[in-house]
């Protein structure tokens, strides 16, 4: 008799408990496969804005030593341009190999490429010039570089981090509204369960406790 009324209230238990669990444990799997999935865009996207941002900035850089030679005509700029002329084609080859879109990404990174080798021509002609203080040849050279192959290339990177911007902040918020549904989810499913362990406690205690008294 004793075991037949523990089993009974056992099953009840698990009757009660069961479906809460496995609905509770799907919405917990669910709600972490989605955080996961967006820390981990997060982060993907964080560091390919940094490869673009460091990209933009040495590509920046790498129009100085030229414009410097002509001002003042020291051939110390000329090192300084192949210095930072090994930082760009590091950081192209870098931002090559973390693009997550293949096609357009990838083609904003192929003209890149293509301008920075129209750049290094044009610095490589302008450093060529003994004196190029004041000289037309030389500002002309300038002007190309700038305008038509620099600028460019680093006006479409720049277009490129702001979409990632803009895809950063939605996958952050994603992440966030997921870890705030979890809460309300964990929150409101520990109110049900327990209201259910109450109704169970007072309705099982009268039913079986009558018959044995």
């Amino acid at each position: 008799m004793p075991f037949k009324i523990r089993t009974k209230l056992l099953s009840a238990f698990f009757a009660i408990i069961l479906p809460f669990i496995v609905i509770g444990a799907i919405l917990v799997l669910y709600s972490a496969n989605t955080i996961h999935k967006s820390v981990h865009k997060v982060r993907s996207i964080a560091e390919e804005r940094a490869v673009i941002t460091n990209l933009i900035l040495t590509m920046e850089e790498a129009l100085m030593p030229g414009n410097d030679y002509i001002i003042t005509g020291n051939k110390k700029y000329i090192d300084d341009f192949y210095k930072v002329s090994d930082e760009v084609e590091k950081r192209i080859k870098e931002a090559k190999g973390i693009v997550h879109d293949a096609v357009e990404e990838g083609k904003i990174l192929d003209d890149t490429n293509i301008a920075w080798q129209g750049v290094k021509e044009i610095s490589l002609k302008i450093f060529a010039i003994s004196n190029p203080a004041g000289n037309r040849d030389a500002a002309m050279l300038m002007e190309e570089m700038d305008y038509k192959w620099a600028y460019p290339a680093i006006k479409r990177l720049k277009d490129l981090r702001e979409m990632h911007i803009g895809e950063f902040q939605k996958a952050a918020n994603t992440a966030d509204k997921v870890w705030v549904h979890s809460w309300i989810i964990m929150i409101s499913g520990t109110f049900v369960f327990t209201a259910f362990g109450i109704f169970f406690a007072f309705f099982y205690s009268r039913r079986f406790s009558g018959p044995i008294e």
